[in-house]
This record gives structure tokens, sequence and C-alpha cells, in this order.
């Protein structure tokens, strides 16, 4: 079958399934409870939601002390939950809309309002740059990586679109794009290429929109919520959040692509998980110089790449901050014109990067089809693409200007 094909029936697979499932799943819930009994409607929400209504009633220190605000989890809903606040306070910003509505009427409008920006931007985009079909963008809401964040209530929609059109606008727009980059300070696991990224393609506008934005958020969550909250943030949420990566158990070990999480879910110790990940974090960072030290051709392959190489260098990374991807996926799609011109491992990783994030709850394979895929990509670039191991030479491609 083809890639079209394949995602064709896929997307009328989840469709399917959205229609049937997700009805009964909230009619067998009890009130905000999911039908399990152990976890809240939209779960990771609770977060937002809840860091809202601490922000307006004035008790925002609860949510950085893990007991706490487990506690004040507790008298809220009735039962305890094992949550906890892991971003920077100028996160908040980003929440504090959510004050003031039910949880559920929240829920709807985080979700909502944050898939209609992501799908919204990347669709104007891809109809534009590459005239895509309908049903192709149609993929947008299909996406594994969309269907995670709605579920779980997640951020991936807002880090998703601050971190493609960050890194696709910063040559032709890039205060538009140190804009984006600068607001992504809110989740820095997700950005630690891209000062590799900017200084190498010398994007001096969009470092220092990046560095101003970033500043001014920054400063402006220390004189609206306090300067305490970020004492708090480095003294309580880091080591808790270290102590999590490093000893947490539970369904967010299947929710992470990196090797760190293949060995944690393997149960291995961190110090060793820590050696797996090595290599991939330095593989990253060696094909981003690569990447980025001369102008190279095969633009959208060379986005792909980089935002693949974010995932491989970091290994606090989840399958719902992959959104990023999507869009890139299909605009690497778009530039090979008809499937013909497509070899096997060009199909393959396609499919692989494009279900990953559904992927990894079944089979730990994150790391694998990382690897994978930068290979085959460094390959193309490079002038050398293989072809599910059969190597064929062929011309490079013109270069389309240093840093595409």
């Amino acid at each position: 079958m083809s890639v079209h094909s394949i995602l064709r029936s896929y997307s009328v697979l989840i469709g399917l399934v959205i229609l049937a499932a997700y009805p009964t799943y909230i009619a067998f819930s009890d009130g905000l409870i999911d039908p399990t009994g152990e976890i809240l409607i939209g779960r990771d929400f609770a977060n937002y939601y809840n860091a809202a209504q601490l922000v307006v009633t004035g008790e925002l220190h609860r949510l950085f002390d893990i007991i706490a605000y487990r506690a004040y989890l507790t008298d809220v809903f009735g039962q305890p939950f094992e949550l906890n606040w892991s971003y920077p306070p100028h996160f908040l910003f980003f929440t504090l809309p959510l004050s003031g509505m039910p949880y559920l009427a929240s829920y709807a409008v985080w979700t909502l309002v944050g898939l209609a920006v992501y799908c919204g931007f990347s669709a104007r985009h891809l109809r534009r740059s590459y005239n895509l079909s309908a049903a192709r963008l149609l993929l947008l809401l299909a996406a594994p990586a969309t269907l995670v964040n709605a579920f779980f209530g997640q951020n991936g929609f807002i880090t998703g679109t601050l971190l493609y059109f960050g890194v696709i606008l910063s040559e032709k727009r890039p205060k538009l794009a140190g804009l984006c980059l600068g607001l992504l300070t809110v989740k820095p696991q997700l950005g630690l290429l891209i000062p590799i990224m900017l200084l190498l393609t010398r994007r001096w506008q969009t470092i220092a929109v990046a560095s101003a934005t970033a500043i001014i958020a920054i400063a402006a969550s220390a004189t609206l919520f306090g300067t305490q909250s970020w004492v708090d943030y480095f003294d309580e949420v880091i080591p808790y959040q270290r102590g999590v990566m490093e000893e947490g158990t539970g369904l967010f070990l299947q929710m992470m692509p990196s090797a760190f999480g293949f060995g944690r879910l393997a149960d291995l110790p961190p110090h060793v998980c820590l050696v797996l990940q090595l290599p991939m974090s330095l593989i990253a960072v060696g094909m981003t110089v690569w990447l980025f030290m001369k102008s190279r051709g095969h633009r959208e392959a060379s986005i792909l790449l980089f935002l693949v190489s974010t995932f491989m260098a970091t290994p606090y990374a989840f399958n719902y901050d992959m959104t990023a991807l999507t869009p890139a996926i299909l605009a690497y799609w778009a530039s090979k014109g008809a499937e013909e011109n497509m070899n096997g491992a060009q199909k393959s990783i396609i499919l692989g990067l494009f279900l990953l994030p559904g992927i990894v709850f079944g089979v730990p394979v994150g790391p694998v089809i990382l690897i994978g895929s930068a290979w085959v990509l460094f390959c193309e670039i490079a002038g050398r693409p293989i072809s599910l191991g059969m190597w064929k030479k062929h011309k490079k491609a013109p270069a389309l200007g240093r840093g595409s």
C-alpha cells in the first residue's frame, strides 16, 4: 500500500473509534472522574486549570509545594491525584485565562483553542507553500500527537506551534521566529539545539528578539507572580522533577520516546539510562552542527532532521511534545511530489515519525525510529539517499540558502 492509502485508512479508523469510544468514555465517567476511577477527565489538564485558580486566589505557593498541591487537589476533587507542577512561572501566562471557568468548560476551551491555533497556522502555511489537499491537511487533526494532546489536555498545541514556526520562520521572518522561540522557553528542554542552529546560521535578529522576549516574559512573571515563584521553581520543582525522571513509574514512561525513557521503562538504574542517552544527544548535536555549518539543500528534509534531532537530544521529551513533527512531515512528504519519487526508506520515516506518538504506548521503539529517521534524512541531504539498506547515488540538490 502507498503512504497515502495507509494514512487515509488510519484517519478513517481513528475517526470511527473517536466517534464511538469517546462518548462512551464520557458516559461512563463519574462526574469529573474517568471510568478508571483513578484519573480526571483531561488528566494532565488539571495542572493548568488549578494553576490558574491558585494564581487568582493568591495561593500560588501551593502549586510549587508538592505536598501542599496534592492536598489542594484532594480538597478540590474529593480524592487524591498524583499530579505535580513542572513548568517555570512564565508558563502561567498561558494558563491564567482559564480562571473562573468550570473544569470541563475550561478543558474544552484549552483544547479547542489550542487545536485551532496549531491546525490553523499549520494548515495555512502548508496550503500556501505546498498546495496540500484538504484530505492531507486533515492528517493534522488525525495525527497521534494531536490526539494525545487532546485526550490528556496537554500543552503540545502551544509548544508545537512555537517550535515549528520558530524554526521555519527564522530565515524570512526572523523577528516573528524570535518571538516564538522566546516564548518556547516555557519548555526549555525543547530548545537545547536552538542556540546552535541560530548561531551557525547567524540569525542575529532572531537571537535578539528571542532573548528579549524571554527576558520580558521572565521579568513580567516575577513582577506579577512574585520573585518567590522563581525561587520555589528552582528549589522545589526542578529537584522533584529530577526525582520523577529517575525514580517515577507509570504511564508517563510509555510516553517518552527518548533513550533515557527506554532505559527507565526497562527498569535500568538512572545512571545507566544516562549512558544510553548520551550517544543519542551527541549524535543530535553533531547532526545539527553538520546541518547548519554551511548551506545545504533539501530544505524540508533539513527542517525535519533538525526537529528529529531535537527529540533525540533531550532525555526529557514526551509524545505530546511531538506536534511540531506533524507539519514538518507533511511538508517533507509534499516536497517529494508523487510517491513514485520516494524510496522505501523515505516512505518509512514518514509513517514511522507520524505514528510514533501512538506507537510508543505499546512498543518502546522511540529511539530506534528517531535514529533511523535521522540517518535516512542525513544520507538524503548529504546526497547519498538510502533505501531500506540499498545505497543509491545521485546528484546533490541545489542549496536553498544558508540555514535552510
